[in-house]
């Protein structure tokens, strides 16, 4: 059961990543833009479709049942902000630690970024995210 949640993650990452080289550079820009443009749409749909395919396939992210679009995009801009020597790395990476983070459901606070890297399959947070 547990391959099969970690096999619909990583579908899940391959699908919610319309541009598999997106950097956390490129995400923050897109987060902060004008609401309702094109970017902005775009930061909403891959943050919380990451969110969700975290939700479904993974036991290390336990977002609020009450939780917000709004919300899950503030915690990944204020995660952003706040590390701006990884804002080259994926975006994908970078949404990941913002919500295991914010809303953990188990203790990983013992992993380095690539032990839970390797855990989820991919050795690099660099490289791309897809199959």
């Amino acid at each position: 059961m547990r391959t099969c949640k970690l096999i619909l993650f990583l579908v899940l990452i391959s699908i919610s990543s319309a541009k598999a080289d997106e950097t956390g550079n490129e995400l923050l820009n897109s987060c902060k833009s004008e609401v309702g443009s094109h970017p902005f749409s775009f930061c909403m749909g891959y943050v919380n479709g990451m969110a969700q395919g975290f939700r479904v396939a993974t036991d290390f992210m336990c977002l609020p049942a009450k939780s917000t679009y709004g919300q899950v995009i503030d915690v990944v801009v204020d995660y952003l902000e706040e590390n701006p020597s990884m804002r080259h790395l994926s975006a994908a990476f970078l949404v990941m630690n913002a919500l295991f983070e914010a809303f953990p459901c188990n203790d990983l606070s013992h992993l380095s970024d690539e032990e839970l890297m390797r855990m989820l399959g991919r050795d690099n947070p660099d490289d791309e995210i897809g199959f």
